[in-house]
C-alpha cells in the first residue's frame, strides 16, 4: 500500500534481540549480517519466493563470521604473540593429513576458512581423539579455545549441527538449486540455537592465571 511504512533496520535489530539474549557479544559485522538476513526473509516471504538461498546464505555467514573471527581469527593473533617461531611450532603439523591445511593457514597467517573447514578442524579437538595426541597445535588451540568458552563447543551435538548446517543449508544454497521456504524454517530455528549456545559458552571459558592478572 502506499505510505506503508516499511520496517527499518533497528526493527529487525530489535527482532534478533527477541530470540538472542547476547547482542553485545556479537561481532560488528554479524550485527549487520542478521538484521539484514532477517529483513531478507520478510521480503522473500512477501513476494512469495521459491527460493530462498539468498536469506539461507546470509543467515550461515552470520554463524561463519561468529567462529571464524572469535575462534579462529582470535587464535591466529593470539599464537603470533606467543610463539617467536611459527615455523617451527608448526613444522610436525605440517606433515600430519588431518593437520596440514589448519596448519599452513597458521604458518602463513591466512584467515579465509570456509565453515566446513573451521568444522573439520574443530572435530579434531575433541578429547581422546587419535590426531589431537599427536599434534602440538591441536592441543594448543584447544586450550585456547577452553580458554575463552565452555567446552560444549567441542562437544559433539554442537559440532554436528555446524556439520549438518554446512552440508545442508550453507553449502546446498550456494549451489544452483531451489531452497523452498520449509528449508529456510529449519536454518532459522538451527543456525538461532547454535549462535545462542556460541555467545553463552563464550566468556564462560576457565579463567586465565596469569602472573598478569593484578597489574
Amino acid at each position: 500500500a502506499a505510505g506503508e511504512q516499511r520496517p527499518t533496520m533497528e526493527e529487525y535489530t530489535r527482532v534478533v534481540q527477541t530470540w538472542l539474549d547476547h547482542w553485545d557479544k556479537l561481532e560488528r559485522l554479524t550485527q549487520t549480517l542478521l538484521p539484514s538476513a532477517e529483513h531478507l526473509y520478510d521480503e522473500l516471504e512477501k513476494i512469495r519466493a521459491e527460493d530462498f538461498s539468498p536469506f539461507v546464505v546470509q543467515y550461515c555467514r552470520s554463524l561463519e563470521n561468529e567462529i571464524l573471527l572469535k575462534l579462529f581469527g582470535s587464535y591466529h593473533d593470539d599464537v603470533r604473540g606467543r610463539v617467536p617461531d611459527i615455523r617451527s611450532f608448526v613444522a610436525s603439523d605440517l606433515v600430519i593429513e588431518n593437520t596440514k591445511r589448519f596448519a599452513k593457514s597458521v604458518l602463513d597467517d591466512k584467515r579465509k576458512y570456509t565453515l566446513g573447514e573451521m568444522n573439520f578442524t574443530m572435530k579434531l579437538l575433541k578429547d581422546g581423539g587419535r590426531t589431537l595426541s599427536n599434534s602440538k597445535l591441536l592441543q594448543d588451540f584447544r586450550a585456547f579455545v577452553l580458554r575463552y568458552f565452555d567446552q560444549k563447543v567441542l562437544e559433539k551435538t554442537f559440532l554436528e549441527r555446524i556439520d549438518d548446517i554446512t552440508e545442508n543449508l550453507r553449502n546446498k544454497a550456494a549451489h544452483p538449486a531451489l531452497v523452498p521456504k520449509e528449508v529456510a524454517e529449519k536454518c532459522i530455528e538451527v543456525v538461532r540455537l547454535s549462535l545462542c549456545e556460541l555467545l553463552d559458552a563464550y566468556g564462560a571459558g576457565r579463567p586465565v592465571i596469569s602472573s598478569a592478572a593484578g597489574s
